[in-house]
């Protein structure tokens, strides 16, 4: 996936001329501006597996336009791409050169480390064989059963890691602090369209949001923020948040740390996750983080803000239609659709509760490609970033930044009713939206 090649493709081209038309055309996308003329918003992305391929295209489209991100979340293999976005350049600088560098790079096969069998099984599942996958899963299951206790999956998981290492390694990201002096550095004259930025919107507002799924403590768990309850920041690799977070079940091993239990741990559980332990009740020792889609797909909860209108917008990309009908055939579909439920009823409830998203979420359309597909064909790869481009184009002709912030400001008096702060001013502009 050479980015050089990539933009040679004509129907890339043509949306990339479009892009840039609106770049160029001044179209108000949000407040946070730099002296360049670029605009900052946040991303939150959805997972899915090899869908998340259309990611790249929909983060190109947007730099394209003259876009960049000063936070960014996503679960699965939206937090692979916004482990890169976060990592691979300062937040003034386009992503998506690197990132199709680090994509092209890599065979997704490669990620299926469980061996020829954990192979076939990937082939299978993907092209809808319902028979052999049941026979490639039972051959897998029985290795488990007799020789991998407490590990509960079939692939390793450490091929992706040590990809994942070398490309955070190869941009200088090879710790937490390394990850966090990234995440806060000030793109130069940045500023709000008619002001300085104060401090209190300044580079702590900014985030990363990994999210994986706890099913030992059942918690949701948000990286790096609650990386310390988990692990040893000062030693361990931020890849390791990523690798908790695309921990499809059964599929890869659960990753299982051990607790840290510093003076004061209880304490900190309590305060950050609400554990409220009973007298002689104990954590687990161990961790049993699995991919975060089984809780939270879509993490765009992470980012809102409630009581005040935002100066930029939370822009959130989805894998797949808005429809939430299945057909429930045989058994195996019935499974799928219980997992699927399960992972996105509480994104749905969110967005329910909150139908200003309406105006900043858009959906990629990915029929026809199978998320679990990772013997996936160049042409394919280039018909998912083509897709993500589009999505992306079609998005920002049709966005009204204006018209979206009198809506949050309407919202904003309504929820400061709702808070009881209805007798004071509607509050300045928050960090996100």
């Amino acid at each position: 996936m050479d980015y050089d090649t990539l933009m040679q493709d004509v129907e890339l081209r043509k949306i990339r001329k479009r892009l840039n038309a609106l770049r160029d055309d001044g179209k108000l996308l949000s407040d946070v501006v730099d002296d360049q003329g670029r605009q900052y918003v946040d991303l939150v992305m959805e997972g899915g597996g090899t869908l998340g391929l259309a990611l790249a295209g929909y983060i190109w489209a947007l730099e394209e336009a003259g876009v960049r991100f000063l936070g960014v979340g996503g679960t699965s293999a939206g937090s692979i791409a916004a482990m890169l976005v976060a990592t691979l350049a300062n937040p003034q600088e386009r992503k998506s050169p690197a990132l199709f560098k680090a994509l092209g790079n890599v065979d997704f096969i490669d990620f299926v480390d469980g061996g020829w069998t954990a192979k076939r099984l990937a082939d299978a599942l993907s092209a809808g064989r319902t028979l052999a996958a049941i026979g490639w899963g039972a051959v897998r299951g029985v290795n488990l059963l007799l020789r991998w206790r407490k590990t509960w999956g079939i692939n390793d998981g450490d091929a992706f890691e040590r990809w994942l290492c070398e490309v955070l390694d190869g941009v200088g990201i090879t710790s937490v602090e390394a990850l966090e002096k990234r995440l806060t550095t000030v793109p130069p004259g940045l500023r709000l369209r008619e002001a300085a930025l104060s401090p209190e919107q300044g580079p702590r507002g900014w985030k990363l949001a990994i999210v994986a799924a706890d099913v030992a403590t059942e918690t949701k768990v948000v990286f790096p923020r609650m990386g310390e309850l988990y692990f040893d920041t000062a030693t361990v690799h931020p890849a390791r948040f990523v690798r908790a977070s695309m921990s499809i079940p059964l599929f890869f091993k659960a990753l299982r740390p051990e607790l840290p239990r510093p003076d004061g741990y209880q304490q900190r559980w309590d305060d950050t996750v609400g554990t409220r332990l009973q007298q002689g009740e104990e954590l687990p020792r161990r961790a049993i983080l699995v991919d975060g889609g089984i809780m939270s797909n879509f993490p765009i909860s992470e980012f809102r803000v409630r009581g005040t209108p935002p100066h930029r917008p939370t822009l959130g990309v989805k894998l797949g239609t808005s429809g939430r009908v299945q057909q429930v055939g045989g058994l195996f579909s019935f499974l799928l659709s219980l997992f699927n439920s399960a992972r996105r009823v509480m994104d749905y409830d969110f967005l329910r509760r909150n139908p200003d998203y309406r105006q900043l979420v858009a959906y990629v359309d990915t029929s026809g490609y199978n998320w679990l597909k990772f013997s996936i064909s160049q042409e394919e790869q280039t018909g998912l970033i083509r897709a993500g481009a589009r999505t992306a184009l079609d998005f920002l002709e049709a966005f009204d930044w204006e018209k979206y912030k009198s809506f949050r400001t309407a919202m904003a008096v309504a929820e400061q009713r709702e808070m009881g702060t209805i007798g004071e001013s509607v509050q300045p502009p928050a960090a996100t939206g």
